[in-house]
């Protein structure tokens, strides 16, 4: 019997406004940097307004554009997998993300917040965040990663209890052209990336980011099922990975309009909650979206004005084939 599990959308609207006792200056490359210079680098995660890493009342780690290069790094789990105090887990379906060896099992990376440019991506019904191919994320857009350790529910509500990240992403200026990328590995994986920046001559800067992958995963062999009647304990082409993510970036002086989308269809070949082990049938669907129009700028000379509109989407769809009673 196949039946849909689960099934639920959920849509979040808000408006923001704030205003800054502290002035915007711009952000320094990390490339060449002496200490000095990189304790001074300024953040904005761990106080909501922009101080320097000496500052700031929390550990914090930076993760560059240059890192992720270097290292090949494909997801931000990849990224994660190599931050002092992390750590990460892989069900065949989702990944999860553990911190100062807290790791509760169903937590769904509900106990650490992300963010994007500021944006939270947390979705509002467990409070997920997502960290592998879930996300849908084009690395090569990200300029750099915050990494604030320690809680900040004060600040932040709920999520912010281990961790807050946020990923800053490229500018329209800082790519200046096309960057189009494609490969293939091991279990027939096929992946495809585009990224494009420009900064025109009135001033407006534009980033539009892309991803594509598709993967047919590997067979699988669990001891727990180890009987003729359900194929010897071996799943067969059941752990695919289809996924593709788009973002995009548009800023003109203190104006800022970003929007996102990605969606991820994941066979699961491990036969949990129950389901018929080794049914092609079973399978998970994550889509997450997002647009925010934001102004940040000047109104006198000690004080910054930040307005926010947003919306958010997440929607999920679950197949659990079930023997019938």
């Amino acid at each position: 019997m196949k039946k849909i599990f689960s099934f639920f959308r959920l849509v979040s609207f808000g408006l923001a406004l704030a205003v800054r006792l502290s002035a915007q200056e711009p952000d320094s490359t990390l490339t060449g940097l002496s200490l000095d210079e990189l304790l001074n680098i300024k953040i904005s995660a761990a106080a909501k307004y922009d101080q320097t890493i000496s500052e700031a009342p929390a550990s914090v780690t930076i993760i560059t554009a240059e890192e992720i290069q270097a290292y090949g790094y494909e997801t931000l789990e990849d990224v994660f997998k190599s931050v002092r105090g992390f750590y990460t887990s892989y069900d065949r379906n989702y990944s999860y993300l553990g911190a100062r060896g807290f790791s509760r099992p169903t937590d769904y990376n509900n106990r650490i917040l992300l963010l994007i440019n500021g944006h939270t991506t947390n979705e509002n019904y467990y409070g997920a965040t997502y960290i592998g191919t879930d996300a849908g994320l084009n690395l090569d857009m990200i300029e750099r990663i915050e990494i604030v350790r320690g809680p900040s529910s004060a600040l932040y509500g709920t999520s912010a209890l281990f961790a807050i990240i946020n990923i800053i992403t490229k500018t329209g200026g800082e790519i200046d052209g096309l960057e189009i990328s494609a490969g293939a590995g091991s279990y027939r994986k096929r992946r495809g990336t585009a990224l494009f920046g420009k900064e025109f001559a009135n001033g407006v800067e534009m980033m539009i980011s892309g991803l594509w992958v598709d993967s047919k995963g590997q067979d699988h062999y669990y001891r727990e099922y180890d009987d003729p009647a359900t194929n010897n304990g071996v799943a067969q082409n059941l752990d695919a990975d289809k996924y593709a993510g788009a973002f995009a970036n548009l800023a003109y002086k203190g104006w800022t309009l970003q929007g996102a989308f990605s969606s991820r269809r994941k066979g699961v070949p491990t036969g949990s909650f129950g389901a018929i082990f080794n049914d092609p049938a079973y399978r998970t669907t994550d889509e997450h979206a997002l647009a925010e129009i934001k102004y940040d700028g000047a109104i006198a000379a000690d004080k910054n004005l930040l307005w926010r509109g947003y919306y958010d989407y997440y929607g999920y769809n679950g197949t659990y084939p079930y023997e019938a009673v």
